[in-house]
């Protein structure tokens, strides 16, 4: 009998898997026909939390896309389970039992299986943004809010109630238990509070005002350090207090926030900046930099594993582990894919570049291979294209542009002459011309075998320019941000403007027909078929009008938006219709199409996605 029922529940499952499949199809079919798939990275991405299980599992919580896990010690990253949506991960923290938790932009989540599965736990929280977690020594848990204080949980998050003497309405961003069982919380200009009694009463703790104290971290010996900054001078350090938080001292000054602080089994205090890490292997009365491998010094975390390695959570470039207390560090980023592309190109033939928030440009050969990080690394690239030569051209926050004539394996910083170096688009001319507009110097111009640049501004009545564009018959075209679409047809040398005068554009493309398509800001797309001279709203169907990428081909066009994912038209944008199943990330940052017809999208927080099948013609 117990056979026949197994046999029965095996067919029904598969009856029901038959059954999800056939819907999956049907809706892929609904929209033409093409899914997405993930291209495996590029990797990288904030880590702003990080914590470890008795089964050497590791977890990191991301910016925008939750929490990942490496059962090798940072080797390969999964993302962690089902229940959890794209959220941010501010904390984590794991009891004795191995239950997980996880504070985030949207309350807190509990798993109970390493991650495979997700719980959101918050009856009680009255606020989502959870900024930290503890574990105290009764099992109690507690939850540091954004503005409401600390709350507490007795049964694993499933009840939560505000602690009886409730903090300032302010931030609390780190708490600390110490080997007595007592509570420290930190807080956003409000000083530092301690609890005595498992967290039912808190009282202040020390003199410390007017400072956003970010994290804590107490030895051994009960010692307590504390990162801060100091708005009002705007010096960052680390205060120490010897006597439970009584008084403190200011033992490192630097001119950054300390965002993190750490204290390995040796004792060796860490503190995490913006400009990397210190380390003091005398209770905090010296200290020296140890960044030996530490590519992306933005650390947002740290942490020490029950084995004794200390990891790294990084502002763009994923997670790093040092094996010999912090001397140096090995980044750890395969299969994290929680990173911002901001720009494509290269793609109307092999290979794909793609330009990151704090990872620079990465490089995929072909479809079957992995992503490469270039030479050109840890910078945050706003723009990229390239010619038919395979002259590749880079814009960066703030170090202008970088040109590589071999692939992207060597690059030639470009700076002189750009009195602006945020560089949001990027064009290059059949002539051999290479055009770059900045945010508040408006466009420059050179000649792509010279190294300097001279300001292309006659006639461009916006200096903020957000989107540039080659014709087919050679103009010129920028987008500004609150003056609309400018053309240029001799070379830069002169503009006008050719409407959309009080929109705010973010991309422009043109089909090989000549049609142009302008992305704003909030008012979706338009349509020129006349070179500018007029220009139509072309919105139907589209239910997001904040347009951020734009990819146009031989009757097709495509747009990414600000949470409502991708949508085409194969009319020219007379009507659009959705293109989501399977891209999980919904805020679309670029656009390319490959010649083989396969669509790319870079996404905030998810790395670049790929149609499965081609919209070739």
């Amino acid at each position: 009998m117990g056979s026949r029922v197994h046999k029965m529940k095996s067919i029904t499952l598969a009856i029901t898997t038959l059954i999800l499949l056939t819907f999956a199809r049907l809706e892929i079919a609904a929209q033409g026909g093409h899914g997405w798939e993930q291209t495996g990275g590029p990797f990288g991405g904030y880590v702003l939390s990080l914590a470890f299980d008795n089964a050497r599992n590791t977890y990191a919580g991301t910016v925008g896309c939750g929490v990942f896990r490496s059962s090798d010690r940072g080797g390969n990253w999964v993302r962690a389970g089902g229940g959890m949506p794209n959220v941010d991960v501010q904390a984590l923290a794991v009891t004795s039992s191995g239950q997980v938790f996880a504070g985030t932009s949207d309350g807190v989540y509990r798993s109970s299986n390493a991650g495979a599965s997700w719980t959101r736990v918050g009856d009680g929280l009255t606020s989502s943004l959870i900024l930290s977690l503890a574990v105290t020594a009764s099992g109690r848990i507690l939850a540091g809010t954004g503005a409401s204080g600390i709350f507490q949980t007795d049964n694993l998050g499933q009840n939560w109630s505000q602690v009886p003497t409730a903090l300032p309405g302010t931030g609390v961003p780190s708490l600390a238990v110490n080997p007595s069982g007592h509570i420290f919380a930190c807080t956003y200009g409000a000083g530092m509070f301690r609890s005595t009694d498992d967290g039912a009463t808190w009282t202040a703790a020390g003199t410390v005002r007017n400072v956003n104290v970010y994290s804590l971290a107490i030895t051994a010996s009960n010692q307590i350090f504390a990162g801060f900054f100091d708005q009002r001078n705007f010096r960052g350090g680390v205060y120490r207090s010897v006597d439970n938080g009584t008084n403190w001292a200011t033992v490192l000054l630097t001119n950054t926030p300390v965002s993190a602080v750490g204290i390995n089994a040796s004792g060796h205090v860490f503190a995490g900046t913006n400009a990397g890490l210190y380390r003091s292997t005398d209770n905090g009365l010296r200290w020296a930099t140890v960044n030996a491998g530490l590519s992306n010094t933005v650390v947002r975390d740290l942490a020490f594993s029950p084995t004794g390695e200390a990891f790294v959570g990084s502002g763009g470039g994923g997670v790093y582990r040092s094996d010999d207390g912090g001397t140096h560090w090995i980044q750890l980023v395969e299969g994290l894919t929680n990173i911002d592309v901001f720009a494509l190109t290269g793609i109307a033939q092999t290979p794909v570049f793609a330009g990151t928030d704090q990872g620079g440009v990465f490089r995929q050969a072909s479809s079957e291979q992995p992503w490469t990080q270039t030479a050109l690394a840890n910078l945050m690239v706003l723009s990229l294209t390239a010619d038919a030569s395979g002259r590749l051209l880079a814009g960066t926050l703030g170090a202008g542009v970088y040109r590589s004539l071999d692939g992207g394996v060597k690059w030639t910083q470009l700076i002189d002459g750009l009195t602006n170096p945020i560089v949001t688009s990027l064009a290059i001319t059949p002539g051999g011309l290479m055009f770059a507009g900045t945010r508040g110097g408006g466009i420059f111009r050179a000649a792509i075998n010279e190294n300097k640049w001279k300001a292309s501004n006659t006639g461009v009545f916006s200096l903020d320019i957000q989107a540039l564009m080659v014709a087919p018959n050679g103009d010129l075209y920028a987008g500004t941000n609150g003056r609309g679409v400018f053309r240029s047809s001799n070379n830069g040398t002169e503009w006008q403007s050719v409407g959309l005068a009080n929109a705010r554009i973010t991309s422009l493309a043109v089909d090989s027909t000549g049609v142009i398509y302008a992305g704003t800001k909030d008012q979706g797309v338009f349509r020129s078929s006349d070179s500018g001279a007029s220009w139509i709203p072309v919105n139907s169907g589209i239910t997001n009008l904040q347009v951020l990428a734009l990819a146009a081909t031989s009757g097709q066009v495509f747009a990414g938006t600000a949470g409502g994912g991708v949508f085409r038209s194969v009319d020219r944008g007379a009507n659009w219709t959705p293109l989501n199943e399977g891209l999980p990330y919904r805020t679309v940052l670029s656009l390319a199409i490959k010649s083989s017809g396969q669509l790319y999208a870079g996404t905030s927080a998810g790395g670049v996605f790929k149609t499965v099948e081609s919209f070739a013609p």
